[in-house]
């Protein structure tokens, strides 16, 4: 069969160029934190790529970003590391999209957002969407980074679920398309953290995508999206692995949370919510 063929082919290419980078590395002996930690990702990849289940797809994807945000400093020490790095690209993302319902480019519009005081930016760790707009205004939290972003907003490592902040400090959280990578049991939990953080009356504003449950025999959901920005426009792919989510779900989420709906849209596969924190008083008794 010579789609397999290929695959084998590809899969030995990957592992020999991973095989030969990690090599060079240790040979070379810097102490330099990004090298270590190349080499220790280079030998963890080597074990997960081989028949790869969700998780270690998963997790492949999260060492990728990783070694690519270092790939400028370590070419320099080793040239091969670049076409390790590329070659690992490729094989994420066809391996990725053999196992993908993969939807039609969708395209967004969104402008700075206008609001007194900071904006929680949930999930902020990706392209900074909300940092490009908003700059210093944000204070994005997410448990990654990506070290090449630009914004101006301030990074801080927190998980959602548990943020370290004060109660009732913000007038407007948001979250873009990042529910879509948080577990599903631990939505309303996020949910209960910022309801717990904004004052009464704060906006909490969501962008995210329908996600069926189940599709043929796929695990992965892959979404590309264009951000039209007022100054750029930005080119990215969104892949998470099926999990059911939905415009009604989370508006289900809104009402067992004590928030209630202030504003809503939906575009084929991606929709909007705009949620308002309800001040004690006028929280909806459950019967």
């Amino acid at each position: 069969m010579p789609e397999t063929d290929d695959k084998v082919r590809s899969l030995g290419k990957l592992q020999k160029s991973m095989a030969d980078s990690r090599s060079l590395l240790k040979k070379h002996g810097s102490k330099d934190q990004s090298v270590i930690d190349a080499v220790n990702a280079l030998t963890r990849l080597d074990e997960l790529v081989v028949s790869p289940s969700e998780e270690a797809l998963q997790e492949i994807g999260v060492l990728f970003e990783k070694i690519r945000d270092a790939t400028d400093d370590i070419t320099k020490i080793v040239p091969l590391f670049a076409d390790t790095v590329s070659q690992l690209g490729e094989w994420l993302q066809w391996t990725m999209m053999e196992s993908s319902l993969v939807v039609g480019k969708h395209t967004i519009e969104i402008e700075p957002i206008e609001t007194e005081g900071y904006i929680l930016d949930i999930g902020g760790g990706g392209e900074g969407i909300i940092g490009k707009l908003n700059g210093r205004d944000a204070i994005s939290i997410d448990i990654s980074f990506l070290t090449h972003q630009d914004s101006d907003s301030l990074k801080i490592l927190m998980d959602a679920s548990d943020l370290k902040l004060l109660s009732c400090q913000f007038e407007l959280a948001v979250a873009f398309f990042t529910f879509m990578y948080i577990e599903n049991d631990d939505h309303p939990k996020v949910f209960r953290e910022v309801h717990r953080v904004l004052k009464d009356g704060g906006r909490f504003l969501i962008w995210d995508s329908r996600i069926p449950e189940s599709f043929e025999d796929k695990r992965f959901f892959v979404l590309p999206l264009e951000i039209l920005l007022p100054d750029e426009t930005v080119e990215a792919t969104y892949g998470v692995k099926l999990d059911h989510q939905s415009l009604p779900y989370f508006k289900g989420l809104a009402s067992r949370s004590d928030f209630e709906v202030a504003g809503e849209w939906e575009k084929e596969e991606i929709f909007f919510l705009e949620l308002k924190k309800l001040p004690p008083d006028n929280v909806p008794e459950i019967s």
